[in-house]
């Protein structure tokens, strides 16, 4: 017989990731996936158990504080190999090792003897009695009962106590999506966010604006032509340089402009001339690429550029948006050499597009429908909102014409705005998953294109100027 004794340690690490829907981050979602939803601010937890690469027992708690109705997925993946410290501390204090003696007593039962008498009849003739006595060993099962006695007999040693703190760390990379369904309801009350700093009117008719944040230098967009504004924050900037023509080619009618993080480099696109231009930041031609007629073979060409933005990776995307007679309605991606890289159907009429500098997702503006359409870099659809206001400044996560688009590059906040042609300007804020945030009005009569820097908020109207807002 053996005895053996056992102890066993579990270790458990628990993770949580918590979600507050109103805040920023798609954010770019434990091995059983989760679901929430809910129309209210009561928030929802659950867990599911999950086992790590080294077989230590895991659980995963998902919290999410809800504002909207909305339904969260979470799929897990579980990556890297966990870092381990292990921290030693030595004491004098003695161990004390124990002999563990275990003295069985057995006590059996049952314990059996008999004698059997037997009585043999002869199957000849005659009778005859015989008397026998048999004796027999029998076999017993006994079923013992033991008692031990357990003497411990310690050794002792001055040996030091060796107590070892095992820390694991573990990355988890979760994949998350955000499907939402913005109900609104109850409907914020509003403060207004930003507040006017200045009007620029020596900045009137411009229709795309970018901002470069390392030479504080903003690039606007003309009819035609591409104004070069250093220091655009002062009230009386004016155009330091005016860029007419990319070489010997005119420009005939410039509706929006990008500036490529990485190199500087600022992008035009011509609505007029179905054409983006290049330049160095110095206003030196770089390279162009043409769509509708010239007819490249190797990629999707573009019938009307109404909105161009350049992401991290210096790719240039197009919001192309075509007439009542043609039916192109797409958006675009290329390299700064034109070659077309990706390209999907777009909404009704793609106005306005902006890239997520940490996502990598695009936003496009859509005019008529009035909606904001959300898509990850390969063109999978993430979510839409928006929708035609009743009236124009009304808002409140409603449009009455879709004019800009522009990503916070600190908050991924979008902020888009609602142009409306000689009606009651406004610029909505939004989450990057599409929850309405807050709004300001515009005092323009044709605000056409928006700029969110740090800082402060470019907006450009057509009609009186360049306006300034900076935090309320």
């Amino acid at each position: 017989m053996k005895y053996a004794l056992y102890i066993l340690l579990v270790i458990t690490f628990a993770t949580s990731e918590t979600f507050i829907i109103g805040g920023c981050g798609s954010k770019n979602s434990p091995t059983t996936p989760n679901s929430n939803s809910g129309p209210n601010n009561t928030p929802t937890s659950t867990s599911a158990p999950c086992t790590n690469t080294f077989g230590e027992t895991c659980t995963s708690t998902s919290t999410a504080t809800l504002t909207d109705t909305f339904t969260i997925t979470f799929t897990p993946t579980m990556t890297g190999t966990p870092t381990q410290t292990l921290t030693s501390t030595k004491t004098g204090t003695p161990t004390n090792t124990y002999t563990l003696t275990l003295t069985p007593t057995a006590t059996l039962s049952p314990t059996n003897t008999g004698t059997f008498t037997h009585t043999l009849t002869p199957t000849n003739t005659g009778t005859a009695t015989g008397t026998f006595t048999d004796t027999y060993s029998p076999t017993v099962t006994r079923t013992p009962t033991n008692s031990f006695t357990i003497t411990l007999s310690p050794t002792i040693t001055n040996t030091p106590t060796v107590t070892s703190t095992l820390t694991s760390t573990f990355i988890w990379t979760f994949t998350n999506t955000l499907s939402p369904t913005i109900t609104n309801s109850p409907t914020p009350t509003p403060t207004v966010p930003f507040v006017q700093s200045f009007l620029n009117t020596n900045l009137m008719n411009c229709f795309g604006i970018a901002f470069n944040s390392q030479s504080n230098t903003l690039y606007a967009s003309r009819n035609p032509g591409v104004c070069v504004v250093n220091n655009p924050t002062l009230s009386s900037a004016t155009c330091s340089s005016n860029w007419s023509s990319y070489g010997s080619t005119a420009f005939q009618n410039n509706t929006s402009v990008a500036i490529d993080p990485k190199t500087g480099n600022v992008f035009v696109g011509d609505y007029g001339a179905t054409a983006i231009y290049e330049f160095t930041s110095s206003g030196a031609a770089v390279t162009s690429w043409q769509g509708y007629n010239v007819g490249k073979t190797g990629g999707w060409y573009f019938f009307r550029v109404t909105g161009i933005a350049v992401d991290s990776n210096s790719h240039v995307w197009v919001s192309d948006g075509a007439t009542a007679t043609q039916d192109v309605n797409k958006i675009e991606e290329y390299d700064t050499n034109g070659t077309a890289l990706n390209s999907w159907t777009g909404p009704g009429s793609p106005m306005c597009i902006a890239v997520s500098p940490s996502s990598g997702n695009v936003y496009v503006g859509d005019y008529f429908t009035n909606s904001v359409h959300e898509y990850t870099s390969n063109g999978t659809p993430v979510t839409t909102w928006g929708g035609t206001a009743a009236a124009s400044g009304v808002g409140q996560g409603k449009f009455k014409a879709v004019s800009g688009i522009s990503i916070d590059p600190v908050t991924d906040n979008v902020y888009v705005l609602d142009g409306y042609s000689g009606g009651d300007n406004i610029a909505e804020m939004f989450t990057d998953y599409g929850l309405y945030l807050n709004q300001w009005h515009i005092p323009g009569t044709y605000a056409r294109s928006i700029c969110v820097v740090s800082g402060g908020v470019f907006v450009s109207d057509l009609n009186n100027g360049l306006y300034y807002f900076t935090p309320n």
